[in-house]
């Protein structure tokens, strides 16, 4: 995946990169602020963090990039005894439901696709904010 990364990034015709990760997917953004392969000016966007989220807190308040956040207080793997700390993060966008499992449903379908239109909306707004264009 690095690799991938990597070659992508020499073409030279990447503008910006906003980092993307559901559950296991924002372990591999972990990986890559770990291993400084993000820079700091690049938007992160967690949905839903997986089983390593209570340590990977501390790590996200180090670092300055943008960040939007999503998670349900319902998702045990993302309501952790240290979630409150994440507020204190400059830059941070929070979508936060009370209610939810690790996809965010609630056992409602038009429920359902309402949270998946909020997440949608607030990422819109949040990659707006920092002035990213569509073209990018």
């Amino acid at each position: 995946m690095l690799n991938l990364l990597d070659k992508i990034i020499s073409t030279g015709n990447i503008k910006k990169i906003i980092w993307i990760g559901k559950s296991l997917g924002t372990s591999m953004i972990r990986t890559c602020l770990k291993m400084k392969r993000i820079d700091e000016d690049s938007p992160l966007i967690l949905i839903t963090p997986n089983s390593e989220w209570s340590s990977f807190i501390p790590e996200l308040l180090e670092v300055k990039n943008p960040l939007f956040l999503c998670g349900s207080r319902g998702d045990q793997l993302f309501n952790v005894n240290n979630l409150e700390d994440i507020y204190k993060k400059v830059n941070l966008s929070l979508c936060e439901f009370e209610y939810g499992d690790h996809s965010i449903e609630v056992g409602n379908t038009i429920k359902n696709i309402e949270n998946i239109k909020r997440v949608m909306l607030m990422m819109e707004d949040f990659v707006t904010k920092l002035g990213i264009k569509q073209d990018i």
